[in-house]
């Protein structure tokens, strides 16, 4: 083989490679793409699931929260 034979068999498989490259990059492009487009929904999803799993532990502790908050204005109140 000569030298212009090794040139264009060396051009065609680097052509080759880049364009499997080329196909590889846009696919997961895409494939990130859609996760990074759906991850909003996936999210509200997870928390409505975890709330609804664990209604009553969540008012618990909210109950306790605003509990703890009313205990010291009206502790604050009184000291005045």
């Amino acid at each position: 083989m000569d030298l212009q034979s090794w040139f264009y068999m060396v051009a065609i498989i680097y052509m080759t490679l880049f364009i499997i490259f080329m196909i590889v990059g846009i696919v997961v492009f895409i494939k990130v793409y859609n996760t990074v487009k759906n991850a909003p929904r996936r999210v509200e999803e997870t928390v409505t699931r975890i709330i609804d799993e664990n209604k009553g532990q969540l008012m618990g502790m909210a109950g306790m929260a605003v509990v703890s908050l009313v205990a010291a204005r009206l502790k604050g109140m009184f000291k005045r």
